[in-house]
């Protein structure tokens, strides 16, 4: 390893895993002194950390790197150790040169670890094919031709709203889904994606001549998620539509525990007609590979999801990329009618205004919310007295948003309360980021440094929350890592809990997707013992990012005091469009941090939508 690289990491810029990388391009090339090459080679691994799929070589040259506040990472972080880069000339000389042959192509050469793409866009191999890969799936998908079109008044026996409730927007895009192998309806919350959905199946069956007997896989990224698909399904009780569950989109393609391939691929597809998958901007880049991998040349494909949410916690920006691909607009719908925020209402129109990037719009409606469905406190600083006390307002919110969670005893009221109420966070760290909030709610739900007459009115005897150094009734936690052989992924909430079989012992308890399984406590929720659970961590309050897929009735949602390039449009949208109807909505943060989250839009290279729209007639992809 360099010089170079050995400052770069040990200011946290790089990672280990980058500099090894780097090591390994390094001694492909052989003797010979690669101070670029292995620097671009470094760069070149660290861009899918930050989001990106490959690393724009015109944008970063000439330039210091690590920028002086580097915006695709949280915080912003000012690292001490920075190179500047040499000129694109420079640049493209080093890869092109006889020593870089050995480990760059251009040509997609798979045994070359890099890729340099149209002179421009340098990619590690695996993540250059998978983008690759991607578009030609959805090209060939696109260009399969429509199905025999299907007659309006059938579509409108079943999607019958008035133009202007919806109506017209939601029967585009039926008709897209059953006339085309591939369909995508984006919308905001209760713009009806699952309404339109569930309809779309029942004019699938009446259509085609297989009937019941057609095959519908329904998934989502996250076990949440697919629970909520499943809800929205059985309660389209008029359509008769018994026996579709909806599952992770792991357990649709048959994820293998502890190695990366899928049971279900191009040679061995998933047994499907029909493929729907719900909260598509969840879905990373090698997520949408391995699903699109894993489908049969003839099955249909419908993607549900929010254009304007955040992208995956993890890779690229695919949903909004296909919603914004010229290739596939004839086959995007967006519904813009929502039914559960009325047009005319403050969270609505909140969500429009942070949607626009309009920061005085925005504000100058927050200075009018300061009573419910949206209260505004526009406050930075701790969220506790000098004493360690937390302060009033927020004491007051945690108490009456977990109130009913405290006073739960059976399983099903305990996830019911939990479902109402949630803090959200935008960072992690800080005094205002999820650890340092949890660790106040639970000052907060113990009763501890409580002055007299300070209690919630109705808070059952004994039902105060008593946290202790490992394990304690009512503690909610989050898995953060996936355990396969456990079946309990990153993002999945428990709560410590009595156990129904053995009150004196203490169990996490989840909610099951598919329902209880004989010997795992009540129908519909599974018990772990504590012993045997995976990296975990505590979640009264989450993160922004983490609360993608699901929908609480109050939310305090928390900003940090000063700007930080994690806060984005998108993720303020998100945050607040995750309350199910229009109930309340506490936003803690200042004005000026407010106005620079409006303005700053969530940045990932990516170049799907590009890819896409340059294949029009199915060229200029490679084999896949």
């Amino acid at each position: 390893m360099n010089g170079e690289l050995q400052q770069l990491l040990a200011a946290g810029a790089l990672r280990d895993i980058d500099c090894h990388f780097a090591g390994f391009v390094g001694a492909m090339a052989g003797p010979g002194d690669h101070r670029n090459l292995l620097l671009l080679a470094a760069l070149a691994c660290n861009a899918p950390s930050l989001g990106d799929v490959c690393v724009d070589l015109q944008a970063i040259a000439g330039e210091a790197w690590p920028p002086p506040a580097d915006d695709a990472r949280e915080g912003g972080a000012r690292y001490e150790a920075q190179v500047t880069l040499p000129s694109l000339e420079v640049l493209l000389e080093t890869l092109r040169s006889g020593e870089a042959g050995k480990c760059v192509t251009e040509t997609g050469d798979p045994a070359r670890p890099l890729v340099l793409s149209e002179g421009r866009f340098l990619y590690m191999y695996r993540f250059w094919k998978e983008e690759t890969c991607s578009a030609s799936a959805l090209v060939a998908m696109a260009a399969a031709g429509a199905t025999a079109a299907v007659s309006e008044t059938l579509i409108k026996k079943y999607l019958d709203a008035p133009a202007g409730q919806g109506g017209d927007a939601q029967r585009a895009a039926a008709k897209a889904a059953l006339e085309n192998r591939i369909a995508i309806v984006s919308g905001g919350p209760g713009t009806g994606k699952t309404y339109t959905v569930a309809r779309i199946i029942k004019l699938l069956m009446e259509t085609d001549p297989r009937g019941r007997d057609l095959r519908i896989k329904l998934a989502a990224p996250t076990g949440k998620a697919a629970a909520r698909l499943n809800e929205s399904i059985r309660n389209a009780g008029d359509l008769d539509l018994g026996g579709f569950e909806a599952s992770t989109i792991h357990r649709l393609l048959g994820g293998l525990p502890g190695i990366p391939s899928c049971r279900h691929n191009k040679a061995n597809p998933v047994d499907a007609d029909v493929v729907i998958i719900d909260e598509s901007s969840m879905m990373d880049l090698t997520m949408v590979t391995r699903l699109l991998d894993a489908l049969a040349k003839d099955t249909r494909l419908i993607l549900l999801g929010d254009r304007y949410q955040l992208p995956s916690v993890s890779l690229g920006k695919v949903f909004s990329d296909i919603c914004e691909s010229d290739r596939l607009s004839g086959r995007c719908v967006q519904l813009t009618h929502s039914r559960r925020f009325l047009p005319s209402g403050k969270i609505a129109q909140l969500g429009d205004v942070v949607n626009s990037g309009d920061a005085d719009a925005a504000i100058g409606m927050l200075k009018e919310c300061r009573e419910p469905p949206v209260v505004w406190l526009d406050r930075g600083g701790a969220l506790e007295t000098c004493g360690n006390i937390p302060v009033d307002d927020f004491r007051q919110a945690v108490f009456e948003g977990y109130l009913d969670f405290l006073n739960a005893v059976e399983y099903g009221d305990v996830f019911r309360a939990l479902g109402g109420f949630r803090v959200l966070c935008a960072v992690n760290s800080g005094p205002r980021g999820v650890t340092e909030v949890n660790r106040l709610v639970e000052e907060v739900l113990s009763l501890r440094n409580a002055r007299p007459g300070s209690v919630p009115a109705g808070l059952a005897k004994g039902r105060a929350l008593r946290p202790a150094a490992g394990h304690y009734d009512h503690r909610v936690i989050m898995i953060t890592s996936n355990d396969h052989a456990m079946g309990l992924y990153n993002g999945d909430i428990g709560v410590i809990l009595p156990s129904e079989k053995e009150a004196d012992r203490l169990v996490a308890v989840f909610e099951q997707e598919d329902g209880g399984a004989p010997g795992q406590g009540a129908t519909g929720y599974r018990e772990v013992p504590v012993g045997m659970l995976p990296e975990h961590k505590t979640a009264f309050a989450m993160t922004i990012h983490k609360s993608q897929g699901s929908e609480f009735e109050r939310l305090v949602i928390i900003l940090p005091d000063r700007d930080s390039p994690v806060l984005t449009r998108e993720l303020l949208y998100t945050a607040i469009t995750r309350v199910k109807q229009a109930e309340r909505i506490d936003l803690w943060g200042p004005e000026a941090v407010i106005r620079a989250g409006v303005v700053r839009s969530t940045h990932r290279l990516s170049r799907l939508k590009d890819i896409i729209s340059c294949a029009q007639g199915g060229t200029g992809l490679s084999s896949c």
